[in-house]
């Protein structure tokens, strides 16, 4: 199986769940993973995690060859994606910008959505709702290190 990753899978468990001083053990297996190319991102994730300049950021710098990106059939497929969710991006939009790259490199390279979004509030659109419509599979990160059989 490969993952396509959201901002939120790097950042909630960086920030708030899975330390890298707590859980070496975690993200060295991220790191294997990576290295096998089986964890990507769309380069608008890194884009997203440079508003803060912070360990997350560095760690993932040190990790640019996942970051694939932005290409003609990604952009085919993003039009495709905002032609049935005008409100998934928005045009104005400085931060959140990622989540229709994610699903459209995940589209197109038949991959699994990785994020922690959680479905819709009222008037909102999530990466869940998206892939869900698309026919790709999201997970959160807890059920990602299920599928890759990590126990902490």
């Amino acid at each position: 199986m490969k993952y396509s990753f959201d901002t939120s899978a790097f950042i909630n468990p960086w920030r708030n769940l899975y330390p890298i001083k707590v859980f070496p053990s975690l993200w060295g297996e991220l790191d294997r993973l990576m290295n096998q190319g089986d964890l990507v991102a769309t380069e608008m994730v890194l884009h997203e995690l440079e508003h803060k300049d912070d360990e997350l950021l560095q760690y993932m710098r040190q990790r640019d060859f996942i970051f694939i990106a932005v290409d003609e059939e990604q952009l085919e497929s993003v039009a495709e994606i905002l032609g049935l969710f005008p409100r998934f991006a928005r045009a104005d939009a400085t931060r959140e910008v990622a989540d229709v790259f994610v699903v459209a490199l995940a589209q197109k390279h038949n991959l699994v959505v990785v994020s922690d979004e959680q479905l819709p509030r009222r008037g909102k659109v999530k990466i869940p709702e998206v892939c869900s419509q698309f026919g790709v599979e999201c997970v959160t990160f807890l059920a990602f290190l299920g599928d890759i059989g990590l126990v902490l």
